[in-house]
């Protein structure tokens, strides 16, 4: 039997224009619950529900396990990256202040490795991930 995995991005923060990683746990705002709800699939019936562990993602994750109920899994693994002294900074004082690498360098990157990660991917369960952190095991195929 295939199984499939839904990935579900935290919508938008209530605190903006900041880089926001593991150090920088924000809320989720009113109107991005609005589009999490909006994008979930109504005609699938969900096996559980994977959440990290950053406020942005585990209240509606919270929310929709209760709602459906379905068991809820915080997976750390799922947290949003450090990014050490940018944790917290302004995107204008990144791009004013970083280099080697500097924040542009940085996400180019990031963009690199997320396209030599493109295949498709079986599992199951509905998981809700953190912006900017795609979760990705060797071994495990995934869909983007």
């Amino acid at each position: 039997m295939t199984k499939t995995w839904y990935f579900l991005r935290h919508g938008k923060p209530v605190t903006t224009g900041i880089l926001t990683g593991s150090k920088t746990d924000v809320a989720v705002s009113e109107l991005g619950v609005a589009a999490m709800e909006s994008a979930l699939p109504k005609t699938v019936q969900f096996d559980a529900c994977i959440s990290s562990p950053m406020q942005r993602c585990l209240s509606f994750a919270r929310k929709q396990s209760r709602q459906s109920n379905l068991p809820l899994v915080i997976a750390k693994q799922l947290q949003e990256m450090d990014f050490g002294d940018w944790d917290g900074r302004t995107y204008e004082w990144l791009w004013e202040n970083t280099q080697n690498p500097s924040i542009g360098e940085f996400w180019q990157a990031l963009g690199n490795i997320h396209r030599q990660m493109e295949s498709p991917f079986v599992l199951s369960g509905l998981e809700l991930s953190n912006g900017g952190r795609l979760s990705y095991q060797p071994g495990i195929p995934h869909t983007t």
